[in-house]
């Protein structure tokens, strides 16, 4: 295992950040469901004199570090008992892209160094989401190790196994509607009907309302590289890999519970890069449309204005997750392939250890696995008693 130092070249970055000489940098990639949990772990890691930043790419818009594409941390880690200064760097690619770039110790490319800095908000620098230059592949950015909400044989990269996939909290999902649908509940069968088909399905399918056969429903999701895409497919029966014909609105105006969408658009195969951008254009008006989310961006989501559905009839809720009789979740997984030492070890065994132990959210979007009355094999499978 190499032993990364910080290569940061440019004023504006060397201002943020100091002399970065000698100081480990450990970077890790993977889920956007679960960064908010590791954002706060990492922060409760680190001395309380520790900074970071944040920025966003792919046209993201989301306005905090805890559901950013990129976060980027200076501090001290106790390594042994002993400080030690690191930078870690934080790439929420998606779980199917994390177990790539872990499994095959692929560089993250262009995404983890920025160049230009705007404002400071309580100490947090925020980078300006239009200047961003960003780090070339190299070996020195191949992640350390990352975290996953499917198992690696729930994704197309199998070609080089994992070291390690171990099991932190369970994770849950929603589906969610746009205010217009005017519907409560969503089954396996509609999914499957709705995605796998041309992704403009008649409202009717949903309210049983021949009234609503000339209206028309839109498929918004998420790309490939996303382990909620996965999970909802997993869980609905129309498979991990399955194709499927997505939607975006093609105008985007607001934020918040302000959003306002239209012209839609189709985008096969494809779809957003992050839950929080496709939970934005959920919450807005002007078309009929239904997705996926993690619980976190879904109760976001849900209070900017949209309706969180019924699964197979049943509600979300902590205790229906815990009981079984909510399935749409999965295990959210520490991951790793190469060896590690020194501050990349305890960094992950620290993680580790308190993803494990930290309580079930309040919200409902983590749930201690020591608090599951059930349990599933993988991806998709069968809810049984443990």
């Amino acid at each position: 295992m190499k032993s990364k130092t910080a290569l940061l070249a440019t004023a504006a970055t060397l201002a943020l950040f100091g002399a970065a000489n000698g100081q480990t940098v450990i970077d890790i990639t993977g889920s956007t469901a679960g960064r908010s949990t590791v954002h706060s772990q990492i922060l409760s890691l680190l001395d309380a004199n520790r900074t970071f930043a944040y920025y966003m790419v792919n046209g993201s818009t989301q306005g905090n570090a805890a559901s950013a594409d990129g976060v980027i941390y200076k501090g001290n880690l106790t390594v042994g008992g002993v400080p030690t200064a690191v930078i870690i760097r934080t790439f929420w690619a998606g779980s199917a892209s994390g177990v790539d770039y872990v499994s095959n110790l692929t560089p993250l490319d262009n995404k983890l160094i920025a160049t230009s800095v705007t404002g400071t908000i309580a100490g947090v620098q925020v980078f300006s989401g239009g200047a961003l230059a960003l780090a070339p592949a190299s070996a020195e950015t191949v992640a350390e190790f990352g975290f996953s909400d499917v198992k690696q044989s729930a994704t197309t990269h199998q070609s080089s196994p994992l070291a390690e996939q171990t099991d932190m909290f369970v994770l849950p999902f929603r589906w969610v509607a746009t205010a217009d649908v005017g519907i409560t509940n969503i089954t396996d069968q509609m999914v499957r009907a709705h995605y796998t088909a041309t992704g403009e399905t008649k409202k009717s399918l949903f309210t049983g309302n021949p009234a609503h056969e000339g209206e028309f429903v839109y498929a918004f999701g998420r790309d490939a590289d996303s382990g909620t895409r996965i999970t909802a497919l997993a869980e609905t029966g129309a498979g991990s890999f399955a194709s499927v014909s997505q939607w975006q609105p093609g105008t985007v105006t607001g934020t918040g519970a302000d959003v306002a969408i239209s012209a839609p658009v189709e985008v096969f195969n494809s779809g957003y890069a992050s839950g929080g951008t496709l939970g934005n254009v959920l919450s807005g008006t002007g078309l009929n449309a239904i997705g996926y989310l993690g619980a976190s961006d879904a109760a976001t989501s849900i209070g900017n204005g949209a309706v969180g559905l019924n699964f197979n009839g049943v509600p979300f809720s902590v205790d229906n997750v815990k009981n079984g009789n909510y399935t749409f979740w999965s295990k959210y997984q520490a991951i790793r392939k190469q060896a590690l030492s020194g501050a990349s070890a305890s960094l992950f065994a620290s993680l580790k250890t308190a993803l494990v132990a930290a309580p079930t959210a309040g919200n409902g979007s983590t749930v201690k696995l020591t608090e599951m009355r059930v349990t599933r094999q993988f991806d998709g499978a069968d809810v049984l008693p443990k």
